[in-house]
């Protein structure tokens, strides 16, 4: 194991030593300067209530924004993984947990978890954090794209993505013609309904 370290082994020793040497300083420092003020300070203004502790520092917006950070990754997470052992893949999974915990699923049948994990007046920072993680999720797919490969398959991808939006625009027209004369507000035409 040493010869393996080779000429690192030295700096590696007195790195580690002086590391461990200044940590063992520092909590020896602090402790005995706590030892000397700890006489000062009054039972009462020390809460051993853990729970109260962490409600009120939930009222702050980067506790809650870490929260729902490690709430988000970790659903996500699971679900991708769960969708690519189930050999789908796993952005189906990130996705779903998106719908699950947003408020047609989580806010509708348990709205207390809803507005405890996403209060509204945390959304704003959910929101610009969201946007930069767009921009970055972008910024990774222009470097991963191969131009070639766009060449040789661009009448397809056209076709595919025209289909899609061509399809979609019908169907919305088509619901709009069912449901005009119920929902319609008065002085509307239908091509402003429609589209």
């Amino acid at each position: 194991m040493f010869r393996s370290f080779g000429r690192l082994f030295l700096p590696y020793l007195v790195l580690l030593g002086s590391a461990l040497g200044l940590i063992f300083y520092l909590v020896k420092s602090v402790t005995a300067h706590l030892a000397v003020s700890s006489m000062t300070i009054q039972p009462q203004a020390v809460s051993s209530d853990l729970l109260g502790i962490v409600k009120e520092n939930l009222h702050h917006s980067l506790p809650v924004l870490l929260i729902q950070i490690i709430a988000i990754i970790a659903i996500a997470r699971f679900l991708g993984l769960l969708f690519s052992r189930l050999g789908q893949p796993s952005v189906i999974g990130e996705i779903l947990a998106g719908i699950l915990m947003g408020p047609s699923l989580l806010g509708y049948y348990f709205p207390e978890i809803s507005t405890f994990l996403f209060p509204i007046e945390s959304l704003d920072h959910l929101q610009f954090l969201s946007q930069i993680g767009l921009i970055l999720f972008m910024f990774v797919i222009g470097m991963e794209l191969d131009i070639s490969v766009l060449k040789s398959k661009a009448k397809d991808a056209l076709f595919i993505s025209h289909s899609g939006i061509i399809l979609a625009f019908t169907l919305g027209v088509v619901l709009a013609y069912l449901t005009y004369h119920q929902f319609m507000p008065d002085g509307v035409r239908f091509i402003a309904y429609a589209l």
